[in-house]
């Protein structure tokens, strides 16, 4: 069993390749783990999605949210 059940999404919604991109994982990882999509715009929805979350992927972006 992985040690993570939680994965996160998050894209740049400016960016278009991002957002595909950002879709076609979440539609991979959902089958197997309890997975979430957001904009990067949304900040309120990504608040509320991301309790609990155990893994955060960050897509489209020039790597600033992960610095």
């Amino acid at each position: 069993m992985n040690g993570f059940r939680r994965v996160g999404i998050v894209y740049n919604s400016q960016n278009t390749v991002a957002k595909d991109l950002g879709t076609a994982l979440h539609a991979k990882l959902t089958v197997s783990w309890d997975t979430w999509l957001c904009s990067a715009a949304d900040v309120e929805m990504a608040r509320k999605l991301a309790g609990g979350t155990d893994v955060l992927v960050v897509v489209g972006g020039d790597g600033s949210g992960v610095a």
